[in-house]
């Protein structure tokens, strides 16, 4: 696989965006930079690929409930992450 595609799709993960942020709040980087992660993270909850797929491809249900509950649970450590960068400033 080519380098340059597979580095676009690791942005596209939401474990990427979630070890950045934890690596940065260990390592004591700049909180805005905390509430912007959290905030893609967030995002990329929301708008998971695997979730909307399984939604709109006529999944059984309890493939799109597995996908929605995984998708929430990113949603809400991303909210996490920016609510704590936002209380740091």
């Amino acid at each position: 696989m080519n380098k340059a595609i597979f580095k676009s799709l690791t942005k596209l993960c939401a474990y990427t965006h979630l070890f950045k942020m934890i690596s940065a709040f260990l390592s004591g980087k700049d909180i805005s930079e905390l509430t912007k992660g959290g905030r893609n993270t967030a995002l990329l909850g929301i708008f998971c690929p695997f979730f909307w797929f399984a939604l709109f491809s006529g999944a059984d249900e309890a493939e799109v409930m597995f996908h929605g509950t995984h998708s929430s649970i990113v949603f809400f450590i991303g909210i996490a992450i920016m609510v704590h960068g936002n209380r740091k400033t």
